[in-house]
């Protein structure tokens, strides 16, 4: 007779375990934090996209660049007339673009030379650059302007928006951009047509807007909730974040831009996993905050809050990481008992005469495995569906189920059940009904209706499960028919150029 072999766990996607778990190790490893006291509240922190990483803190009226090195800001701040609003660097580092409440927009050198933009009559909350010529801004006059920066002329105003222009952010091209607003709208902008391309509705005055590194989904923040919009798709909303239980203020992007980072007036900092949505780390602070940004190597987390102080978080690089480690293993080593002496096992060597037999050690197998060896599949089922196993281990739970399926034991598995195990084992698939599990998932749906299809009626709780099941296999159909209809358009388009390159 065969060995039995031992279940070989599925890889589960759904959760993306070592995804979540390495961000508490990642961002545990802070330093102690430094503290700065400001005179004003901290409006805007922007990190340089070029070593050495320096940033700009925004408070009161003027503006300070810091040394990411020494901590220390510059010695001659820029000053201005007003509170600033916003400060942001461009993308090689060399200007700096100022909002100020004066209704001034300001472009700065960094050898302190500036030139100054006049055409809102209102507060400057948005200040960016488009490109290395281009910049736009938005304001409390609701308009939201483009201009070029040789001539410091406008070159377009949109006036779209209901309500004051808070945030914005710089899209995937040159050419787009997005805006949000206190009139709840978040749109996107291409600088060479004369209106808005799309418009969201988020539902909340609209505080913070960036763009995913797909350039497919805009994520806004409003009120308590982060929302994500599908931009491919005319702007229809993906999903929403609602982990915190006071305004969210800002968001940015860390580690390689595969963490969507929020701030909020609850004092709390959440590390979000861009592919699942889910947090993966959250940090606490003692008072409310306005702003936030991560140095793009992740070695600084830099807040501002409204009581004016400025809060940065060190991570210890890997090298420190691990001569820390080394030390508290060489003082353990060295606080140990050194008196007991040690006796080494005596380890026979064997010469090129002797014969080795390696002795095979017998596998523990694991009770649901025990079963499975036996061909007890009903209780092998029972196992794996218990409680404490399908929540913390579900890729146990799916092995088992992929196995029975291949076994074609399924039917004696899932028969003489009551309707709280039924509806146990659909709430499981509920949950797990995406790829790469749908095909053990539908088959076993499958087997349920055909093992029960007499029955159904008298199992009030297997009913809403698959009523649930039924909305979600519908909401898959659409999603996959609108993917459909976009391969079908970008089809046409690569013909239509691949014609139009052959006639050339």
């Amino acid at each position: 007779m065969a060995d039995f072999k031992k279940l070989h766990l599925q890889s589960y996607s759904l959760l993306n375990r070592k995804e979540s778990l390495k961000d508490s190790p990642y961002w545990k490893n802070l330093q102690f934090p430094i503290t700065i006291k400001n005179s004003g509240a901290v409006t805007q922190i922007n990190f340089s996209p070029i070593e050495p990483y320096n940033y700009l803190v925004a408070n009161s009226t003027r503006v300070q660049v810091y040394s990411i090195k020494s901590n220390a800001p510059s010695k001659t701040p820029h000053q201005f007339h007003d509170v600033v609003r916003s400060a942001c660097y461009r993308s090689d580092g060399q200007l700096i673009t100022v909002g100020c409440d004066d209704a001034t927009l300001w472009v700065i050198h960094q050898k302190h030379f500036k030139q100054v933009f006049n055409g809102h009559s209102r507060s400057v909350y948005l200040a960016k650059f488009l490109d290395n010529y281009k910049l736009f801004s938005g304001s409390d006059d609701k308009t939201v302007k483009i201009w070029d920066l040789a001539t410091k002329s406008e070159i377009i105003t949109f006036n779209e928006h209901e309500d004051y222009v808070r945030c914005g952010n710089k899209g995937a091209s040159n050419d787009l951009f997005i805006t949000g607003s206190y009139d709840h709208r978040v749109k996107l902008f291409d600088s060479r047509c004369k209106l808005s391309v799309l418009t969201m509705n988020h539902g909340d005055p609209v505080e913070s807007v960036v763009m995913y590194p797909s350039a497919g989904v805009i994520a806004s923040a409003g009120g308590t909730s982060i929302k994500l919009w599908d931009v491919l798709s005319g702007g229809r909303l993906m999903g929403s974040m609602n982990n915190h239980h006071k305004t969210i203020t800002s968001l940015c992007f860390c580690d390689n831009r595969r963490r969507l980072v929020s701030a909020s007036l609850d004092r709390h900092v959440k590390f979000y996993d861009i592919s699942t949505n889910n947090v993966t780390y959250s940090l606490d602070y003692p008072t409310p905050l306005l702003s936030i940004d991560i140095a793009p190597d992740d070695s600084l987390i830099a807040t501002g809050s409204i009581d004016g102080m400025l809060t940065l978080k060190h991570r210890k690089s890997d090298e420190e990481v691990d001569r820390e480690r080394l030390e508290k293993r060489m003082r353990k080593k060295r606080s140990s008992n050194s008196s007991v002496p040690i006796i080494k096992k005596f380890q026979p060597s064997a010469d090129g005469n002797d014969v080795t037999l390696h002795h095979r050690r017998k596998e523990m197998l694991s009770k649901y495995e025990t079963y499975l060896k036996t061909f007890q599949y009903s209780k092998a089922l029972d196992e794996v569906l218990e409680t404490t196993l399908r929540t913390i281990h579900p890729e146990v739970t799916m092995t088992m189920l992929d196995e029975l399926r291949r076994r074609q034991a399924l039917n004696g598995a899932l028969a003489g059940r009551t309707d709280k195990d039924l509806a146990s084992l659909l709430t499981f698939l509920l949950k797990n009904f995406v790829p790469p599990h749908i095909s053990t998932v539908t088959e076993v749906l499958n087997t349920v209706l055909d093992v029960y299809q007499d029955q159904l009626m008298d199992f009030p709780l297997s009913l809403i499960q698959l009523s649930k099941l039924l909305q979600v296999s519908k909401d898959r159909i659409d999603f996959i028919d609108e993917g459909l209809g976009i391969v079908g358009i970008l089809k046409s388009i690569f013909a239509s150029s691949n014609i139009n390159s052959n006639i050339i």
